[in-house]
């Protein structure tokens, strides 16, 4: 179902409406080959760094670029589940469902971290990139 128009069918639309919409056409348009070339240049620009998850910062000219990787991580839920069976008592860090607190885990040491590394896969996650001038 389509809204009514307050236009009639044979009223002609202003001159001010054309240039609005011809206004916002151009601009969509032009904000859409923006973001391909921000992509392609954000891909490139990334190529040139580390994929680890971190951050790298490096000066160029007088703009001061910074990486940031993101790292994800996943579970292998079937190794957790085997690990903690169904009567077990599981860890604060680790919920029923065999869903890993992030931030519980890492605040682990690495001696109680050592059994459960086996069922994480860490990826490199998005990339962020901002750039800045240096204060003067």
């Amino acid at each position: 179902m389509q809204a009514e128009s307050e236009w009639e069918e044979d009223e002609a639309p202003t001159s001010e409406i054309i240039d609005l919409v011809d206004q916002y056409h151009r601009l969509t348009t032009q904000a859409r080959a923006n973001e391909a070339t921000i992509t392609t240049l954000k891909e490139r620009i990334v190529a040139e760094f580390p994929e680890e998850p971190g951050e790298w910062t490096r000066t160029f000219g007088d703009l001061i670029l910074t990486l940031g990787v993101a790292e994800n991580w996943s579970w292998d839920e079937a190794a957790l589940a085997v690990m903690h069976g169904a009567g077990d008592e599981v860890p604060a860090f680790l919920s029923r469902k065999m869903a890993v607190d992030k931030k519980k885990f890492k605040a682990l040491t690495d001696e109680a971290k050592k059994p459960y590394l086996h069922a994480l896969t860490r990826k490199p996650g998005a990339k962020k990139i901002t750039i800045t001038k240096p204060e003067k």
